[in-house]
């Protein structure tokens, strides 16, 4: 009996320990190789609650989404350079496709995107605000 009330007693301070309210966390998540500069326009608009990046096939580089698929599909490079994807569901109309602001992709029937001639696969979600 000696013995189970200081074990009852580390048991009953564990779960007082584990249970108590503790000070609220940063509930956003963002992956440590985020670029600078996409982390920067997060910042800035508040209507971005996640972003998605797409990968080369090599990995050598990358293009990320900022706007959720019900929006469309608006990317942007590493270096923060705006990339316009095209797809049958989200038609982009544009009266100068030539002009250099717009830089089109295409979003491919299997949900890889094509670039520059490359092709970009979905490879994870690196940032979210629940």
């Amino acid at each position: 009996m000696k013995i189970v009330i200081p074990i009852l007693s580390i048991v009953a301070f564990i779960l007082w320990l584990t249970s108590c309210e503790k000070a609220p966390k940063n509930k956003d998540y963002l992956a440590k190789d985020f670029p600078k500069c996409l982390q920067q326009l997060i910042k800035e608009d508040l209507s971005i609650t996640y972003v998605e990046e797409y990968c080369s096939e090599d990995g050598s580089k990358k293009l990320y989404n900022p706007m959720p698929p019900e929006i469309g599909l608006l990317m942007y490079e590493e270096n923060c350079k705006f990339v316009t994807v095209q797809s049958e569901k989200y038609p982009w109309t544009v009266n100068a496709p030539e002009d250099p602001i717009f830089n089109w992709g295409y979003l491919l029937s299997d949900g890889t995107v094509d670039y520059k001639g490359n092709i970009y696969h979905l490879k994870r979600i690196v940032f979210t605000k629940k």
